[in-house]
């Protein structure tokens, strides 16, 4: 097999069962009357077909009790008429309240015929192709019990051994009305047989914001001004007239969005100094419109000293140099604060003995270094009192390189997972073989996920029993395993992307509806000793604004993102690249090593196929795996054993070099298996662009020894 590599300065990137016959699934008691939970009341899968008057398929829900049921986390799967729920991919997660008796849409996929729009759906990014006459669906809760069942034509699951009937292109299955008629009023009757509690109809689709009683809106308000420093973001106060309108459906237009901009809930971002109005329309009424006049001022600056031209450089190796000179410079566009500057190395104070100007702190080491790790500490504030903390590391005399194949991305039953977290970390060390395993839940999964926070989960069971069982498989020389959690906007709550977090006491959720992802990047930056990973990037669950809200201090603790995902084959289905999203991150400034995850959905943790993540550290042990994706000492690679080993000026993988005019690279490839020859080696650089390269090696081993100057 042959092997394309490709590196970019200082980050290496390196049963069918067929079932017969008709299953009676036992999902609830039996009860000729009104149900007494949420139900699935509608089903569509004629959606965008000939004839069809929507343009999208759909499911409805209904809660035919008078208090309001919450369902974040909950799900719909799907299922063809033959075929079976067990690790279906085919699912759509639910997130908010469905208010006592009212309805729930979830829009599924789109055809191409269709004339009109779903009214108001409350999940909007289903991508579900269901069956147009046949097909079976079920609701299951955030503690994977299945809640409802409905099978429909020909389906061979369905609850009383009978389908609901009728469904096509023109025509839905419709729960019956609370008393059993057809009326179509309400759709809460519940015996148990699909077949009697379901009539075809022509499709009703009701979302949240259904009312039987049509109450007219006559007016918007809105703030009458807001003001804001360019950076700044506000959500605008909307009233609807009359309060309890049933006509709730509005969108946001910025009149300028060079200075301002609005998204869909009316969180107005400030872009730069001036002055332009927001409106606010009705959907259901566009003459009925509200404005707000937003002034935006030029930004206070309110972030400390940029610190850069770190020397030595972090990770940087300086041999058997005892008395280093260690320096840094500073800019700010407020001034320094001279007199502010504290160095430290190693915990000792040295601040009497720096030199400094307006812009370097300098530090000569007056006494012979040991070998080993060295910290350096440097505090310095601007004229206005931010500050600035600096923290970097090199190391004097040979150190340990180690490389250590593991995964960082998986999940278990506690979120979306099939098999318990005991079974994934006995799995990957066991069966899978590989040296580290991090299990990444989806937050919006856990228990009492709205009373927690990154700093604190502990009123989250869930959440524990993954950190406890992580801390009873963590054998430190043996296997190393992680239990972090994997922060997951889908498209209905700003589908921002997804991020796995690791090494902290709490976490986060998108049930949180403030926690958008500029606030995730403020409250990771709480916690100094995570590190978080990008998720594969791309237009299906996003690419994180385009990478926006970039700075320097959340630039530390996001460290790692994807290249590869998935447990497919490699190259097949189910398995994707996104190289070129990493080439993407890298140009606006993110510094992030590249990993390859399996994402595991289905078991088989750590060997699903050969994706690997590699880490450069000196010993096997969660704290020196954490100090490798801190540090970005982290390679991916799409062969379960090739090792890669680098440096740059001495400065090994991940590291962040000074500005120099040479480069001089020393690289070192090797497969271990016997004719698993290496082809071609690529050093890439910023757009993408391969600046040098070797070609024709087909060796299982290869040294490439070169320098770069500026020019390149």
């Amino acid at each position: 097999m042959k092997k394309l590599l490709k590196s970019r300065i200082l980050s290496s990137f390196m049963t069918l069962t067929m079932i017969v016959g008709l299953i009676t699934v036992p999902v609830k008691e039996v009860k000729a009357e009104k149900a007494s939970g949420v139900v699935i009341s509608e089903v569509y899968g004629g959606g965008g077909n000939f004839g069809s008057k929507y343009k999208n398929d759909f499911i409805e829900l209904y809660n035919p009790t008078d208090a309001d049921i919450n369902i974040d986390g909950w799900k719909i799967e799907y299922a063809a008429k033959a075929g079976s729920f067990a690790g279906t991919s085919n699912f759509t997660i639910l997130s908010g309240v469905i208010k006592g008796n009212g309805y729930y849409l979830i829009q599924e996929a789109k055809g191409a015929a269709g004339t009109d729009e779903l009214p108001d759906p409350d999940i909007k990014d289903g991508k579900i192709a269901m069956g147009g006459s046949d097909c079976k669906v079920r609701l299951v809760d955030n503690n994977a019990q299945v809640i409802d069942l409905v099978g429909v034509g020909a389906a061979n699951e369905a609850e009383g051994n009978a389908t609901a009937k009728g469904m096509g292109n023109t025509l839905s299955v419709q729960r019956k009305d609370n008393d059993g008629s057809n009326n179509g009023i309400t759709n809460g009757w519940d015996t148990n047989n699909n077949e009697n509690d379901f009539y075809a109809q022509e499709p009703t689709p009701r979302s949240s914001t259904y009312s039987a009683v049509k109450i007219e809106l006559t007016g918007l308000a809105i703030d009458e001004s807001i003001s804001l420093e360019a950076g700044e973001s506000k959500n605008l106060t909307l009233a609807y007239i009359p309060e309890n309108t049933t006509e709730k459906s509005v969108e946001y237009i910025s009149l300028n969005p060079e200075i301002v901009t609005v998204d869909k809930e009316g969180k107005v971002v400030a872009i730069k100094e001036g002055q332009t109005t927001i409106e606010v329309k009705s959907t259901i009424k566009p003459d009925i419109k509200a404005q707000c006049i937003v002034k935006v001022n030029k930004a206070t600056d309110k972030t400390g000293p940029i610190v850069n031209d770190l020397k030595p450089s972090n990770g940087q190796n300086i041999g058997n140099l005892r008395r280093p000179e260690i320096s840094a410079t500073f800019q700010d566009e407020s001034g320094i604060d001279m007199n502010s500057i504290k160095l430290s190395l190693d915990g000792k104070d040295v601040s009497g003995n720096i030199t400094k100007d307006s812009q370097t702190v300098k530090y000569s080491v007056e006494e012979d270094l040991a070998d080993g790790a060295h910290t350096v500490v440097l505090e310095v504030k601007d004229s206005l009192e931010n500050s600035t903390t600096q923290e970097w590391k090199f190391t004097v005399g040979e150190v340990k390189k180690n490389l250590y194949f593991g995964q960082l991305h998986s999940h278990t039953n506690i979120s979306d997972g099939t098999g318990t977290v005991d079974e994934a970390y006995q799995y990957a060390e066991n069966n899978a073989k590989v040296d580290f395993l991090a299990v990444t839940d989806h937050s919006n999964w856990f228990d009492n996920d709205k009373l927690a926070s990154i700093a604190d989960g502990s009123m989250s069971e869930a959440w524990k029993k993954g950190l406890n069982a992580a801390d009873r498989y963590n054998k430190n020389g043996d296997f190393v395993a992680i239990y972090g959690y994997e922060m997951t906007w889908s498209g209905s709550t700003g589908g921002y992307g997804h991020i796995n977090t690791f090494n902290t006491p709490g976490f986060e959720t998108r049930t949180n509806s403030k926690m958008d992802l500029k606030n995730y990047y403020n409250a990771l930056k709480t916690q100094k000793q995570s590190m978080s990973q990008l998720n594969h990037p791309g237009k299906t669950f996003g690419d994180f604004s385009d990478f926006a809200y970039y700075d320097a201090e959340i630039d530390k603790q996001v460290t790692l993102i994807e290249v590869g995902n998935g447990e497919g084959a490699i190259r097949g289905s189910g398995y994707f690249p996104s190289y070129e999203y990493y080439t993407r991150a890298l140009d606006k400034g993110w510094h992030v090593a590249p990993t390859n995850n399996q994402d595991n959905h289905k078991g088989k943790w750590g060997n699903a196929n050969t994706a690997r993540t590699v880490v450069e550290a000196s010993d096997l042990s969660r704290e020196s795996v954490y100090d490798a994706i801190k540090e970005r000492r982290v390679y991916a690679t799409e062969d379960e054993n090739l090792k890669i080993s680098y440096e740059v000026n001495g400065n090994t993988m991940g590291s962040i070099i000074p500005q120099t005019d040479l480069l001089e690279f020393n690289v070192n490839v090797e497969d271990i298996n016997s004719g698993d020859n290496i082809k071609k080696i690529s050093i890439i650089g910023d757009g993408g662009k391969v600046v040098k390269s070797i070609d024709n090696i087909n060796s299982t081993t290869k040294n490439w020894s070169f320098t770069l100057d500026k020019s390149t």
